[in-house]
């Protein structure tokens, strides 16, 4: 899914989204930027968005040219979503 600026500049790609398990809210969009011959992915602050279904993107509040203020993500320290995880978020306190 294509992320478009306000400017209805491409952005880069939606490439996942960093949930906190234990708080059982997503908070940042990963995004995906290629650039020449590199790929980068940064992480986006979750904002609201408006989706175009018909189109397939998502309008966010970022110029292409502000990518390089946003942290790079760090896979390290974002592990996939795993089962533990998902127990996690099913039966914490949080939970309704």
């Amino acid at each position: 899914m294509s992320l478009i600026s306000p400017t209805d500049k491409n952005v880069g790609t939606l490439d996942g989204v960093i949930i906190d398990p234990a708080e059982r809210q997503a908070r940042y969009l990963v995004v995906k930027s290629r650039r020449w011959w590199t790929t980068q992915r940064y992480l986006l602050p979750l904002t609201p968005v408006q989706i175009e279904s018909e189109s397939r993107c998502l309008h966010v509040e970022l110029e292409p040219d502000d990518l390089q203020s946003l942290p790079k993500l760090d896979a390290d320290r974002f592990p996939p979503f795993s089962d533990e995880d998902l127990i996690s978020a099913l039966f914490s306190s949080r939970a309704a």
